[in-house]
């Protein structure tokens, strides 16, 4: 005899079937974590032969973990903090005027630091190279992650 089916609150991470659910602050490391392999995921993806058929998962997966991450560091930003733990901080969205650096803007798109500054270079991320360093307008941050969690749901 079957009763109603049950739904359990999950606070950081579960596992239903085959499938994780993840909270943002590790959905945000690992996605740090997986663009900061040396190469990049694609790199790994080759030298560890996934069948191509599977790779689009992968990178579907990847992109996923970008995206819940980057809202939840746009919710847990603090001005200069890299990485904060769940709690630390106030959520908070940076105001549109506000100047986030490189780290930050790492840990917003869960990209490396150094694609960060490769993105600036390239002018794919509005950017300014000020007294020696990068720096990046919230408002553009904030609609790089909006394109890209477009782009992963399609």
């Amino acid at each position: 005899m079957s009763g109603p089916l049950r739904v359990v609150h999950v606070n950081e991470v579960a596992v239903a079937g085959e499938f994780a659910l993840l909270d943002g602050y590790a959905a945000w490391f690992l996605a740090l974590v997986i663009e900061n392999t040396p190469g990049g995921l694609e790199a790994t993806l080759a030298r560890s032969k996934v069948p191509f058929e599977r790779r689009a998962a992968v990178l579907r997966a990847h992109a996923a973990l970008g995206e819940v991450g980057a809202r939840w560091r746009l919710g847990h930003a603090s001005s200069g903090a890299g990485t904060t733990e769940p709690g630390d901080v106030e959520p908070r969205v940076p105001s549109a005027h506000e100047v986030l650096g490189v780290k930050e803007v790492s840990g917003l798109l869960g990209v490396g630091s150094r694609g960060v500054r490769k993105l600036a270079a390239a002018g794919s991320l509005p950017g300014r190279f000020e007294l020696g360093r990068w720096v990046f307008d919230a408002a553009d941050v904030t609609a790089e992650v909006d394109r890209r969690a477009a782009k992963a749901a399609t």
